[in-house]
């Protein structure tokens, strides 16, 4: 009876593990907020209000902020909050002298729907298509640029779509490698492989650029290494110092310095 009652709490453990892991993926990864309360007319920038159609039908509502060059960024945010929390990197990518288009992803803000893996990559090409046929931006001027969660999204749009360049910020190789990374004893089938930007990234046909922290306590600098190493040249990795939210703005020297180099190379 003993080891009936072991090998029992050993598949309850497991069934629960699993659950968890459900639960995780599909709760755990997004955390939209419905109300913008700021915008850049906060701290003094011009901008435009967009509405963006995706393949599936989904309405999706961000700002167009014109630059002085001829280079636009499509913004990928993180998993949290909308875009009313990219201020501060707005105002940097504005003294870049970029243009920005920013959008909720499906879920945030206004924009209908409910966030997925596949409706976000929906709609980072729904923003590649508003900049190219409605913003009339060839390719090559076009720059993804993608923090966190949404580095997976410029991953994504960089290898179905021909673009510029491609930054990425404190973003991870894969949700499975993370998941692992926060909970080590997590058997690795019970995560589905989603998010994987390390198999993506040797198909950028594009100059990449990717910063992270190697003090980040959410997403380890480990992951920024493996996604250097996966992509094909021209590419660089910079390590910043601060932490996951505040890197860019901590080290924020080093950040507009590769920045600036980057830009300057394409």
């Amino acid at each position: 009876m003993t080891g009936i009652r072991i090998i029992g709490w050993i598949v309850l453990i497991i069934i629960l593990l699993w659950v968890y892991a459900c639960y995780m993926e599909r709760f755990g990864i997004y955390y939209p907020m419905d109300e913008v309360r700021e915008s850049p007319a906060d701290i003094s920038l011009r901008y435009q209000e967009v509405n963006l159609t995706t393949e599936d039908g989904k309405n999706l509502e961000g700002w167009y902020l014109p630059g002085s060059n001829n280079r636009i960024v499509l913004f990928f945010s993180g998993n949290a909050g909308n875009r009313g929390y990219r201020l501060d990197k707005l105002r940097i990518l504005h003294e870049l002298n970029l243009s920005v288009l920013i959008v909720d992803y499906r879920g945030y803000g206004g924009s209908t729907g409910r966030p997925s893996e596949k409706g976000l990559f929906r709609d980072g090409k729904a923003m590649w298509e508003y900049a190219s046929q409605e913003l009339n931006y060839s390719p090559e001027q076009i720059l993804l640029y993608g923090e966190s969660l949404g580095g997976a999204v410029a991953f994504h749009v960089g290898a179905e779509k021909e673009v510029g360049g491609v930054i990425v910020e404190g973003t991870f190789s894969s949700a499975r490698e993370v998941a692992r990374d926060l909970i080590f004893f997590i058997p690795r089938f019970m995560v589905s492989d989603i998010y994987n930007s390390r198999t993506r990234a040797p198909q950028l046909d594009a100059p990449l650029l990717i910063l992270h922290s190697r003090e980040d306590e959410i997403i380890p600098y480990q992951h920024g290494k493996k996604l250097y190493e996966a992509a094909e040249e021209p590419k660089k990795l910079v390590p910043l110092q601060g932490s996951h939210n505040h890197a860019f703005l901590e080290d924020q020297q080093t950040y507009r310095k590769a920045m600036e180099d980057f830009l300057q190379d394409l």
